[in-house]
């Protein structure tokens, strides 16, 4: 029966408010720069998923586990018969050739199969929830994921992270059944959604800790030892059968997992159990701490929302307060229930606790039900605590839309919509660089994106076919579907601490794409016939790049600035720009600056 505060309204109609909601925050601007990629890892998932039409689905590295690409795989074969007609009207080839000039359905077909998979996943939390507490902590748990920032923007993207969220909802959604009912079938299943969620993205491995915990909080009620070690077998297996190559190509794999190390032995792990507690806090809305240290951001703002901002930096603090509330009122009073709730939680802690890396927020997304589960229960307790339960309900929905989630996803979505300094840049291009120049760009993602002429894609297909390079078939198609025109393109290449990526993929990524070492300076690109750079605040800088430090003085002394695309406040978004020609005897004196407005 549903609590009295619920009697006044109707629970279904709620919860369809909510997802509603989370529908619009998820899909709004879903289309956001394409057929350019402004996300720096979507194009790896992107051409993993698409390589596979090629005869072969082991992938050619393993930042990420497979069942992701898989699965976009099989969206993509669908797409192709429709697109085809089964074959009839279209051929592989020429399949391989849109993808490579016009690539928008591929991403928002990924983009999509993202956003649904974040809001089935909060259905499965409101399931969760109603099981182990009832309608009121579920709505409450379902609300909060549904207007969690950093569930939105995973959602506009084509990674795996809201898929696995999904699986990790489910995951819990059998672990809560078990406890119940203590069948032993929903234990196997928590298993294999679990070992499909580290599949699907390896951050899930904290859910492993989900089954010993369900397990002891069903306590002894008909439980056998052989139930938890046949669910731990049905976690390795679903693993196995969705990320093969992992096994197969095992010692491939420990390198990748020593280049990873590689890469966090970059930075330094101290204070980082203080950043991760944090994420669990703040993982409805961003803590106004950490925002007054974006000074960027501050100083866009006026004097009247910086004022607003001030005084929501106390009410920031409601969401960890509950998170906290509900889960020492969980650990005093439903000790067990709170095992299997909060050891996955502790167990994510302890990992990312240890790890530079610990910092990204979207790597807590396995135990993010949990949490919200913990605040659900706060909010609940706090509610209960007055008279007047309705309008302190209300008091904490308003502060929750106006300076925790829903706003920041409001301002996420909004800002998506408007025109973009490199969608800008590349119509001037365009418009004003002759076919065929050499032009020097950054990160295909911080850069304007510039068409390719025919006679460099054939070299760059020859070279890494002779190779085998797995983007030979990239340039193959790019060749066969070559619409005329383009410019040679290069770009300034940075070492992996500079990109903050994995070594060895960095490595393998640019062998496989036309690079130039400007170190030296600008004399560099002069020996390789550049005649325009373009320099981007999304990529190499003095600080991030020390080494490119000479390169990027001269650049701006020595090279004439035509244009420069700066965002503005509620009208452009994007990176500054900034698009020089280089020429014999050029100065800062003889500069002719050609503003965009």
């Amino acid at each position: 029966m549903a609590p009295k505060a619920l009697k006044r309204f109707d629970v279904p109609a709620a919860l369809g408010v909510i997802l509603l909601a989370a529908a619009a925050l998820r899909l709004w601007a879903i289309h956001y720069g394409l057929p350019a990629v402004f996300n720096a890892d979507e194009p790896h998932i992107v051409n993993t998923a698409v390589s596979f039409g090629s005869g072969s689905l082991r992938p050619h590295a393993f930042k990420y586990p497979t069942l992701w690409m898989y699965i976009l795989f099989g969206a993509y074969g669908a797409y192709y018969a429709a697109w085809s007609l089964l074959g009839l009207l279209h051929s592989v080839r020429e399949f391989g050739a849109l993808y490579v000039w016009n690539p928008t359905c591929f991403y928002l077909i990924a983009r999509v199969l993202s956003a649904a998979a974040s809001i089935a996943a909060l259905e499965r939390v409101y399931r969760t929830a109603a099981i182990l507490w009832g309608e009121s902590e579920a709505l409450w748990a379902t609300g909060l994921l549904a207007v969690s920032p950093v569930l939105v923007i995973a959602a506009h993207a084509a990674k795996p992270d809201s898929f696995m969220f999904l699986l990790a909802a489910w995951a819990w959604w059998f672990s809560a059944r078990y406890w119940r009912d203590g069948n032993r079938r929903d234990l196997l299943l928590c298993g294999a959604a679990a070992g499909f969620a580290v599949s699907t993205q390896f951050t899930a491995a904290p859910l492993a800790a989900l089954l010993p915990a369900a397990f002891w909080a069903r306590g002894g009620r008909r439980s056998r030892t052989q139930d938890l070690a046949y669910a731990l077998g049905a976690a390795a297996l679903a693993f196995a059968a969705t990320s093969p190559f992992v096994i197969v190509d095992f010692p491939k794999f420990l390198t990748t997992l020593r280049d990873q190390r590689a890469l966090e032995g970059m930075g330094s792990a101290a204070g980082m159990w203080m950043r991760v507690m944090e994420n669990v806090g703040f993982f409805v809305g961003t803590s106004y701490s950490r925002l007054r240290m974006d000074e960027t951001s501050l100083a866009t703002l006026g004097p009247t929302l910086r004022w607003m901002l001030e005084g929501l930096s106390f009410w920031s603090f409601v969401v960890p307060a509950a998170v906290a509330i509900g889960a020492g009122r969980m650990t005093l009073l439903e000790s067990r229930k709170a095992a299997m709730v909060l050891l996955p939680v502790a167990v994510a802690w302890l990992l990312l606790s240890r790890s530079p890396e610990g910092s990204w927020q979207r790597y807590l997304f396995a135990v993010f039900p949990a949490i919200a589960f913990a605040a659900a229960k706060g909010f609940t307790r706090l509610i209960e605590l007055y008279p007047r339960r309705r309008g302190v309900a209300v008091l904490i929905l308003a502060i929750l839309a106006g300076g925790g989630g829903f706003l920041e996803c409001w301002s996420y979505d909004k800002q998506l919509g408007l025109p973009d300094t490199r969608t800008l840049a590349a119509r001037w291009f365009a418009a004003n660089v002759p076919p065929g120049s050499r032009v020097l760009l950054d990160q295909e993602h911080a850069s304007p994106r510039l068409p390719m002429i025919k006679d460099q894609v054939e070299q760059l297909a020859a070279a890494t076919a002779a190779s085998g390079h797995p983007r030979a078939r990239y340039y193959d198609s790019m060749r066969a579907g070559h619409p005329g025109g383009g410019y040679w393109l290069l770009r300034v290449r940075r070492d992996a601490r500079d990109l903050h990526t994995n070594p060895a993929l960095a490595e393998e990524s640019a062998r496989g794409q036309p690079t130039l070492d400007v170190r030296e300076g600008l004399s560099q690109a002069r020996k390789a016939g550049v005649g325009y750079i373009v320099l981007s605040s999304h990529g190499a800088d003095p600080k991030r790049s020390p080494d490119l430090r000479p390169f990027l003085e001269e650049t701006d002394r020595d090279c004439e600035l035509l244009i420069q695309y700066s965002p503005v406040v509620g009208r452009i978004t994007g990176p500054e720009l900034r698009v020089y020609k280089i020429g014999p005897g050029m100065n800062r004196s003889s500069r002719k600056a050609k503003l965009s407005p």
